[in-house]
Parts: structure tokens; C-alpha cells; sequence
């Protein structure tokens, strides 16, 4: 994959004001779009200038994190577009069982379905949770290979490299002269619609499909 075309996948220096580096996990020119149009005017060109692709060699630490985490997001993001839709439904159905639900002993008919599909959408929320849970556990992996001194120093050197020293990035946002806002993970927001289209599939070629749900780890 050609480093720099902002699919999804691929790593970008500045995607948000709190982070200095991270996988795209929509389309750049949507991330672009939003900051344009959403974010404060006296931060937009700050924002654009330093959104770029990150074209040097990272550590291995880095890429295996960021895969990992990349990976993680993906199932979460995927079971919660799932229980969306499930849950899409539910209301529908589930008028047909509000009277008669507890005396239907076959759940046949209209009852069968709702019971049906609240059954889906139970099993649905667990594995949304499951799926949470572990890419939280993959942010703060990659978070802790971020703060390794060598690493750090590495990425600092690259950084410094490919945005020089007009970047106003002091280690923790782009913005200092600001009070530093919360960073909201991506799967922590409700998704967008091309989110809900791209994030999934797009990732297939960016690691194996059919490792899902292995992590990688660095050969000894």
C-alpha cells in the first residue's frame, strides 16, 4: 500500500490535536472535510498543514502496535454497526410481542420473530462488549510501546524530520497556547456513515483477513 494516498490503514502524522501519530480509520479527505467545516477557524490551517502521511520508516514496536490496535477497532466497530442494526428493527417487532410474549409458550408467528431477535441483539451486545474490551486493551498497548524511551526518541527524530521545527507540537497537542481538550477515541463516537462503509473491508488488504483475530508479534 502507497503511504500517502489517505486510505484507511495507513499512518498519518496529527489525525488528532492529542496524538502525535495513528492509523486512519476513515478516508483522510473525511477527516479533511470535518476540520474544515467543524473545527475553530484559528485551527484549521495548523491542522492541515501538519495532517500528513507518515512517509519515513516507523519502529517495529510502532507498526506492530498500531496494527493491533487497527485490528481491534475494526471488530469493534463492526459489532457495534451490527447491534445497530439489530436494535434497527427491535422496535418493530417487538410490538407484536407486548401483550402476548409471556403466553405463547412456542413462540410461534409474530412472537417467535420478536423473541428471535432479541436473542440476536443479547448476543449481539456481548460480543460488542468482548469486542470493546479488547481494543481498549490494544490502545493501551499501543500507548505503552509510544511512551518506550527508544521508541519515543525514534519517533521524535522522524518527526522532527519530516514536519521540521514550524510543527507547534510540544509532545502532547498542536495547540499549547490552548487548554489541551480530551481526545475522544474513534470507536467511543457514534459512527459516521462512511465509517459504517469503509473502515471494515478497506482494512482487508492492510493484514491478513484471515488472522482477525490473532495478534501479531515481533519474530524472535
Amino acid at each position: 500500500m502507497f503511504w500517502g494516498s489517505g486510505q484507511v490503514g495507513e499512518v498519518w502524522w496529527h489525525v488528532h490535536h492529542t496524538r502525535l501519530l495513528e492509523t486512519l480509520t476513515e478516508p483522510v479527505k473525511n477527516r479533511q472535510e470535518y476540520i474544515l467545516t467543524a473545527k475553530p477557524e484559528d485551527e484549521r490551517d495548523t491542522r492541515m498543514r501538519f495532517l500528513t502521511p507518515v512517509r519515513g520508516r516507523l519502529p517495529e514496536k510502532v507498526l506492530i502496535a498500531l496494527v493491533n490496535e487497527a485490528r481491534a477497532m475494526a471488530e469493534w466497530l463492526a459489532a457495534d454497526v451490527a447491534l445497530r442494526s439489530l436494535r434497527g428493527g427491535a422496535s418493530q417487532q417487538a410490538q407484536y410481542a407486548s401483550y402476548s410474549y409471556a403466553t405463547d409458550p412456542l413462540f410461534s408467528g409474530p412472537v417467535g420473530q420478536s423473541h428471535a431477535l432479541w436473542s440476536a441483539i443479547m448476543e449481539a451486545e456481548a460480543l460488542r462488549e468482548k469486542s470493546r474490551y479488547r481494543a481498549y486493551e490494544a490502545e493501551d498497548a499501543r500507548a505503552r510501546v509510544m511512551k518506550d524511551p527508544d521508541v519515543k526518541c525514534k519517533l521524535e527524530a522522524l518527526h522532527k524530520l519530516e514536519h521540521g521545527d514550524r510543527c507547534p507540537w510540544n509532545g502532547s497537542t498542536l495547540f499549547p497556547s490552548k487548554a489541551s481538550g480530551t481526545y475522544v477515541h474513534p470507536a467511543a463516537s457514534p459512527l459516521s456513515a462512511a465509517q459504517a462503509t469503509f473502515f471494515a473491508p478497506s482494512l482487508a488488504p492492510f493484514f491478513d483477513p484471515t488472522a482477525t483475530k490473532k495478534s501479531v508479534t515481533p519474530k524472535k
